[in-house]
């Protein structure tokens, strides 16, 4: 097994969208991570990053951008995969910087959790947006997919699970990737970057929460459910992650 991350773009934000009550003010560059994972049998990707400079910044985060190279389809040609390769697309969530130009990979099966597109297809106002929903005036990447429907814990292949972490979205799910003598869970944004994981002192909190959520009591018990489980989380947006080439 050989998890791969690659970076789709970047997002300019403030600090407390990664850390509850830590960082206001501050602006950072987070990374937008998929990742790609492979086995003897199937080649996989969890999420397939952001979208266009143009879109990102106009309708989400000014400041944001993708390179030349880094869409989904150019950087997986960057490693020596074809889009047409991937035989499955997991998808943690259906907010726009996890979810762009699935129409690319014309062979893959795709999986989400039935909450999350329920969802996703009729969000509240303040949302529109993150699903990129019509009443944005846009059109999401999601829309015209065969989804294959989860409901909780699954396998999809054999060495890979999905866990349903929600809190920071309605269906969130991370995914547990079993290698050869460890356990990896590719967060997803149950846990979005390596801070997270440090005890806050001022709260007196093991962890510090994730700054944005839907239900904040799911989103603490999802990042305690990823700490417990993995033995290296994979955080959503953290740069660190990109230390290693691979992980397996």
């Amino acid at each position: 097994m050989r998890i791969v991350p690659i970076k789709t773009g970047t997002i300019r934000c403030n600090k407390t969208v990664l850390t509850y009550g830590k960082g206001y003010g501050e602006e950072v560059s987070i990374p937008s991570i998929a990742w790609f994972v492979e086995s003897e049998n199937n080649k996989m990707l969890v999420d397939t990053g952001m979208c266009s400079t143009q879109r990102a910044q106009t309708y989400h985060y000014p400041g944001s951008r993708q390179e030349e190279g880094q869409r989904i389809d150019q950087a997986l040609r960057g490693i020596g995969v074809g889009a047409e390769e991937i035989d499955t697309v997991i998808l943690t969530h259906l907010h726009w910087d996890h979810c762009a130009n699935l129409d690319r990979f014309v062979n893959a099966e795709f999986y989400v959790q039935r909450a999350e597109l329920e969802y996703a297809r009729r969000p509240s106002p303040p949302y529109y947006r993150s699903y990129e929903s019509p009443q944005s005036g846009l059109t999401p990447s999601y829309q015209d997919v065969d989804f294959r429907l989860l409901d909780g814990d699954a396998e999809i292949v054999p060495g890979v699970e999905v866990l349903l972490t929600p809190g920071h979205s309605m269906g969130h799910q991370s995914v547990l990737v079993h290698g050869a003598d460890c356990r990896f869970v590719i967060a997803g944004d149950a846990c979005l970057c390596n801070e997270n994981l440090s005890p806050n002192p001022a709260k007196g909190l093991d962890y510090t929460m994730i700054g944005r959520y839907m239900d904040a009591n799911a989103a603490w018990k999802s990042l305690e459910r990823v700490a417990r489980v993995a033995d290296v989380v994979l955080p959503g947006h953290e740069e660190e992650v990109f230390a290693q080439e691979s992980y397996s």
